[in-house]
């Protein structure tokens, strides 16, 4: 009764979000640990020890997910635009976006890339939660919150995966410092 109180309904959202969220940091934390225990009693170097996700791995979840919240967008984009034009406008463009990025990943994107697109998708994320809470100041129905349906859950569940995936890419992403003096391939 408490915790539903001080989050104001919105128990069901921590239960969706939080409970998958916790159970893949916690997956990932048990195999990262598990691949330094394996490093460290055969002897090999601890500080770089086998990945469970490489970069190109990460740039690839983090694709694919794009591709599923941009056909959520894409199919929920004829509703918004009857609800109110600058909905449907920014769904539309934010799939189209998606779309783009995810190709873009696929093809080896730059680090700058990675970290813009999981600042914005989360950005996306919180407007979400937002439209779900607070109402947004816009629209038809102004600060009225939305309901939860499954195509909502279904996109910012795939973007939160993007988010995760881009931080994966970046941090196994080669460090290039100094690169752009020296080659101009390497500072892309």
């Amino acid at each position: 009764m408490i915790a539903s109180t001080a989050l104001g309904g919105h128990v069901a959202h921590v239960i969706v979000f939080g409970v998958p969220m916790l159970a893949l940091l916690g997956a990932i934390g048990v195999q990262e640990l598990r691949a330094r225990l394996r490093a460290r009693s055969s002897g090999s170097a601890v500080d770089r020890p086998e990945r469970v996700l490489d970069q190109a791995g990460a740039r690839a979840i983090a694709a694919s997910s794009l591709v599923v919240s941009a056909a959520v967008h894409i199919a929920v984009a004829p509703e918004h635009f009857h609800e109110y034009l600058a909905y449907g406008i920014f769904f539309t463009l934010l799939a189209m976006a998606q779309l783009g990025v995810a190709v873009a990943f696929l093809l080896g994107p730059p680090r700058r890339l990675l970290v813009e697109v999981a600042i914005a998708t989360a950005a996306v994320v919180l407007l979400w939660i937002a439209s779900r809470t607070t109402g947004l100041p816009i629209g038809a129905e102004r600060w009225t919150a939305e309901e939860v349906g499954l195509l909502d859950v279904v996109a910012t569940t795939a973007e939160v995966i993007t988010v995760i995936a881009c931080c994966a890419a970046v941090a196994h992403a080669p460090r290039r410092i100094g690169a752009r003096a020296h080659s101009p391939e390497l500072a892309r």
